[in-house]
């Protein structure tokens, strides 16, 4: 259903290649040291006559348990040393366990279908689902473990801000419709949602709202969407929707690509 890397996902890769590259000498010694004691296995294993299939065995565990403990190492470096590595890792988790939930709601045929990750100038939208009953649907996920009142208000706000930007969106990728509008999708009204993933989502109560906006525990994704009883979108404008979407996205990825080789 056109799906890309999560935003957060994109990021986290982006952090890290920078972080592995300003500690490039310190790795590069890390594998020399890796290599200097493969050497030294095999200097003794001439000595103490070790050959076969043992020799080739405990060789070959070596090797991959030296590169899967380094690769292990690095990767807690760098989540304990960059502040914003556990944001972006969590964010990713939270917006791939909504596209799971988001297969299973397509499968059981509460949803028409969906756009991942689409890019704004700044940030993206997780997720827009073009629903049966319920017009389009801008899903902001969120994992967490806790969270206070101030941050609960965070969220709504930033899922107020997606509603507005997916309204913008829409307008955009419908701006050229002629004739019977609603037969194509563009009245279509977007409906924000804050999907709680991680702990938190055990208190999320059903039915909870704050300033406007739905908060749903990750788990009653599907079930909330089947249960969506306002704008029906029928089957050639949920298609139409989701074709422009998608369009939208490569188009706007493919541009701010060439502004970033610009800068």
């Amino acid at each position: 259903m056109g799906q890309f890397d999560p935003y957060s996902r994109h990021e986290l890769r982006k952090i890290r290649r920078a972080w592995l590259w300003r500690r490039r000498w310190l790795i590069a010694a890390g594998m020399a040291l890796m290599v200097a004691m493969a050497l030294a296995m095999e200097v003794w294993y001439r000595f103490a006559g070790v050959s076969g299939p043992v020799r080739w065995y405990v060789s070959g565990a070596f090797h991959v348990g030296a590169v899967a403990a380094i690769l292990h190492f690095l990767m807690l470096a760098f989540l304990a040393q960059d502040p914003a590595a556990i944001r972006h890792l969590r964010g990713a988790w939270g917006e791939e366990a909504t596209r799971e939930e988001l297969k299973r709601a397509r499968w059981r045929r509460s949803i028409w279908g969906w756009v991942d990750s689409v890019p704004l100038q700044y940030g993206d939208i997780d997720h827009l689902v073009v629903t049966r009953h319920g017009g389009l649907v801008a899903i902001d996920s969120k994992w967490s473990n806790e969270a206070d009142a101030d941050r609960r208000r965070a969220m709504a706000a930033a899922a107020s801000r997606v509603k507005q930007r997916s309204e913008a969106v829409v307008r955009t990728v419908l701006k050229s419709e002629r004739g019977d509008h609603r037969a194509h999708g563009s009245h279509v009204t977007v409906q924000p949602v804050v999907v709680v993933w991680g702990a938190l989502q055990n208190e999320v109560p059903e039915g909870a709202r704050l300033d406007g906006v739905e908060f749903v525990a990750g788990r009653e994704l599907v079930r909330w969407l089947k249960a969506l009883d306002g704008e029906p979108v029928d089957r050639a404008a949920g298609r139409d929707l989701i074709e422009r979407l998608v369009t939208f996205r490569e188009s706007t990825s493919s541009a701010i690509a060439a502004r970033a080789e610009r800068v």
